[in-house]
């Protein structure tokens, strides 16, 4: 058994912080994130590491405010960092019975399937990235009555988040780049910048009308990469920037931006890069700390998984950043090697202070 693991049982035996040691697990084993393979990785009987388990409570609030403080020490006057949010599915197709689960889109694979729809919030500047906040969202069948749209959860996360930690930008993809979301922005003085689709219409200043893909005013010229205008969209006027993008196929696209800040076209172009740090998160959760391997059919069980994996991410992301290397995935590779017991304790000490409970 590796040095690794063994640092992982001494906190199974002595931690109180019912959460960490479950985070620090997710980091250590390399088979599927489930009960029984994390348990074979570290030498445990499946019913003490179960028993173990599912005394994890939910601590939403405490975690957020303890994740908030971890960003405020990476924020500063001149890069105070962005909010993220999008969704992302988590496949469940076996378990059905299992709660919040519902029919929803995967665009991995441009299906319907059944799992867990999960908005997911995260803190970035850039350089490193820190998960906030999730919500689950159930289609119209499955939530009845309590039905909310996406972009009603989008919003509520949002205002949480602005409560924690002030009035930061928001990134968001095209999906909520709707005049319902927009009005919300300009109601709660939020700043934000996302993706817009191509048809729709603009208005500038001459009074020029067309829609982004036709206008004239937003036509690149041979070499150039992008540009931007100001123009009005419903009621109010927005900095709109096209961009020329490669595909996959390297073949070429216009994609078109949206913002309320005024910014030169590369200016534009980076802050909305920053969205594909949530998609970062999202890969590193999902292939190398089992984000979607949780077996517990109750919603305690899946609820506790997920904040384990933010927890661990987190950590991940502080010693990437402070080690100065390139990927999560890197700094996993190292920690799990036997020569860096040094690293390990240093990240197995980081991640209890992410606990205040």
């Amino acid at each position: 058994m590796s040095d690794f693991c063994q640092r992982v049982i001494k906190l199974f035996k002595n931690c109180t912080k019912k959460i960490i040691p479950y985070a620090l697990v997710l980091t250590a084993t390399s088979n599927r994130k489930t009960y029984s393979g994390i348990a074979r990785s570290l030498d445990l009987e499946y019913l003490e590491f179960y028993d173990y388990i599912k005394k994890c409570h939910d601590h939403h609030e405490k975690i957020l405010e303890t994740l908030c403080l971890k960003v405020k020490k990476y924020q500063t006057r001149l890069n105070p960092g962005k909010i993220i949010f999008d969704f992302t599915r988590l496949a469940k197709d076996k378990d059905a019975k299992t709660p919040s689960t519902t029919w929803d889109r995967d665009g991995r694979i441009n299906k319907v399937n059944k799992g867990f729809s999960v908005g997911f919030c995260v803190w970035t500047n850039g350089f490193i990235t820190i998960p906030l906040s999730f919500c689950f969202w159930l289609n119209k069948q499955d939530a009845g009555d309590s039905y909310l749209s996406k972009k009603d959860l989008a919003k509520e996360v949002i205002k949480i988040t602005k409560e924690k930690l002030g009035n930061l930008e928001v990134v968001v993809d095209g999906e909520f780049a709707t005049l319902e979301m927009l009005e919300f922005f300009s109601e709660e003085k939020i700043e934000f910048t996302a993706r817009i689709a191509c048809n729709r219409n603009v208005i500038t200043n001459t009074g020029i009308k067309a829609q982004l893909k036709n206008h004239e005013q937003l036509r690149l010229r041979k070499n150039e990469k992008s540009r931007t205008i100001q123009a009005r969209f419903g009621n109010r006027f927005y900095d709109f920037t096209a961009v020329k993008q490669k595909t996959r196929n390297s073949k070429k696209k216009i994609v078109f931006i949206i913002s309320t800040i005024r910014r030169t076209p590369k200016e534009h172009v980076k802050a909305y890069s920053l969205r594909w740090r949530i998609e970062r998160f999202f890969r590193t959760s999902k292939q190398s700390l089992g984000l979607e391997d949780c077996q517990s059919q109750k919603l305690q069980g899946i609820i506790s998984h997920i904040f384990a994996v933010m927890l661990a991410y987190a950590a991940i992301e502080e010693t990437r950043f402070a080690k100065k290397k390139k990927s999560p995935e890197l700094v996993l590779g190292i920690l799990k090697s036997k020569n860096n017991r040094p690293l390990f304790q240093q990240y197995a000490d980081l991640v209890e202070t992410y606990a205040t409970f």
